[in-house]
């Protein structure tokens, strides 16, 4: 039977694609001398020092309720030790290997200790662990750390700074040698200043497949995916194999274009990925077994495209909406509520908390408005009815006097709404609880 090449090309790029976005989100993350609030070197966290606003379109959908830390570890030399304090609001550390698969989540409201201390290691260590301190073992050498620390707004931010302030990260050496505080300097390229989802699907194909065939020798695919790999040897791709790009003939790049563009057509993406989509009401978000995908190869390059470092359902779901109750798309020409009746806010668990956000649908950014609100959550000071029930209020004009307190703002055309649950209850994980329809008022 004729091999069809264009299906192993596409193969190749959806198995290999979340391994070339981390490593091209670490370069872009790493390049820098020191360390700022948007990139440190390798080994180093950086803070983020204010929640998004209207003016932010460094990512898109970006999140209003927490305040981001990372660190892009290298543990291919050393292992990387992590200072953490113990603190009394959600704050999750979740562990990405290079793979996009969260190794697990560190709940800082669960530590025992106050200060706690945990040390990365790569699939080589075989040293030591020093008393104390709780091993993170990573399957690659290549990690991403991701803190999301809640915040209630500006005025909250001088304790979210705090909690900054008692977390740390150097090398195994560094902690043996008494050096911890020193924080070597990184290296500025101008060249990796760049977008990385952009940069890695501008490649060529002998291009990208040989930087994924070396990036695959140095972080091990998992062992489940040896009968990918054995299909994926055919055309030269895999974990020290050279790229045979001599089977596609003349027809190489032209093929390559085809598979990116069809990969990259999100909608037809996201519907070839729908059974993975949970629908819950009139809301539909991105279900197990998201960031901990196995062989779920095309999710996981989905979600590596719109998704990049999401959360496991347990800790966070994110629902999302385009429609009101009738079916009609959300404009900002009309007025909507968004009703919870009494006892229906989001389940959350302890320490859990939800907020829904509103986003321009043509930019997927935050609406610029009067009062500078992109959200209302469980922290907002809303009027609820006498029932006990929680009226949202969504247009673009000001309500009536004595509304603006349950006013989410939108903007004059299409817009979308994403409701957040962290550490949801168990309802929500079951899809008993559903997210109340909008009515057009």
């Amino acid at each position: 039977m004729e091999m069809n090449w264009s299906q192993r090309l596409e193969e190749g790029l959806v198995f290999t694609l979340p391994l070339m976005v981390m490593d091209a989100t670490m370069a872009k993350s790493t390049n820098t001398v020191t360390a700022t609030d948007l990139q440190a070197p390798v080994n180093q966290l950086f803070h983020a020092l204010a929640l998004a606003d209207a003016k932010f379109t460094d990512v898109v959908t970006p999140n209003v309720d927490t305040i981001y830390s990372q660190a892009f570890l290298d543990l291919s030399l050393d292992g990387v030790v992590f200072d953490f304090p113990k603190t009394d609001r959600f704050c999750t550390v979740e562990v990405l290997d290079a793979w996009t698969n969260c190794i697990c989540v560190l709940d800082a409201t669960r530590f025992e200790a106050e200060q706690a201390s945990f040390l990365f290691t790569g699939p080589g260590f075989g040293g030591e662990v020093p008393q104390g301190m709780q091993e993170i073992k990573s399957p690659t050498p290549m990690v991403w750390v991701l803190i999301r620390t809640l915040c209630g707004g500006p005025d909250d931010m001088a304790q979210v700074r705090a909690i900054q302030s008692q977390m740390d990260s150097y090398t195994l050496t560094q902690y043996r040698d008494g050096t911890k505080a020193v924080k070597p300097e990184g290296f500025f390229d101008p060249a990796k200043e760049f977008i990385p989802v952009r940069r890695v699907m501008g490649m060529s194909l002998e291009e990208y497949f040989t930087q994924a065939n070396a990036l695959m020798a140095k972080n091990p695919p998992a062992p489940e995916d040896a009968p990918m790999l054995e299909k994926l040897a055919e055309i030269g791709v895999g974990p020290g194999l050279t790229f045979d790009r001599g089977v596609f003939g003349d027809q190489g790049e032209q093929l390559w274009m085809k598979v990116k563009v069809g990969l990259m057509d999100v909608d037809r993406s996201l519907a070839r990925a729908a059974s993975y989509l949970v629908q819950s009401g009139g809301w539909l978000y991105f279900g197990r077994p998201i960031a901990e995908f196995g062989t779920a190869y095309f999710y996981r390059a989905v979600i590596a495209l719109v998704g990049f470092g999401a959360n496991p359902v347990s800790i966070a779901v994110y629902p999302k909406t385009d429609r009101d109750v009738m079916g009609g798309r959300l404009n900002g020409a009309n007025r909507y509520v968004l009703r919870f009746e009494k006892d229906g806010l989001p389940p959350v668990e302890e320490y859990g908390f939800w907020s829904v956000t509103a986003y321009d649908s043509a930019t997927n950014l935050l609406i610029d408005n009067p009062l500078d609100r992109y959200c209302i959550n469980d922290r907002s000071g809303v009027n609820y009815n006498e029932d006990g029930s929680l009226e949202i209020l969504i247009q673009q004009e000001p309500p009536a006097e004595g509304g603006q307190s349950n006013w989410l703002p939108v903007n004059a055309g299409e817009f979308h709404l994403v409701m957040r649950i962290y550490l949801p209850g168990e309802t929500v994980l079951a899809n008993a609880w559903k997210p109340p329809v909008i009515r057009c008022v």
